[in-house]
């Protein structure tokens, strides 16, 4: 029995260090150090551009299309919520560390 226990225990360790070597998800925080072209400085070490970030659609401007229940009225409306110079933001690093997903705006 104390064998099955240890063989457990050392399955586990093995199985937390793949996951850690894998680079899981990670929440990151930066600054929006330029918009053209985009770029975030994350925690004063790295700087990401914009082939390392994905933008979901409320970090950007975009249009909506806004109306009454019964489509009676209908207007296309622009959101601006784009990333500004100096925008803090919390990013969450994918898998593996290629891509950086600019999840939200703080503050």
């Amino acid at each position: 029995m104390a064998d099955s226990v240890g063989f457990v225990n050392m399955i586990k360790r093995v199985a937390l260090a793949a996951v850690g070597a894998s680079k899981p998800v990670e929440v990151c925080f930066g600054r929006v150090a330029g918009t053209s072209p985009l770029e975030i400085i994350v925690e004063q070490k790295m700087r990401l551009g914009e082939a390392q970030l994905v933008l979901p659609r409320h970090v950007t401007d975009h249009e909506v299309m806004l109306g009454s229940r019964d489509d009676s009225e209908r207007k296309l409306v622009t959101i601006h919520n784009g990333l500004a110079v100096d925008d803090q933001v919390i990013l969450l690093r994918q898998q593996g560390g290629q891509k950086y997903i600019v999840w939200d705006k703080t503050g």
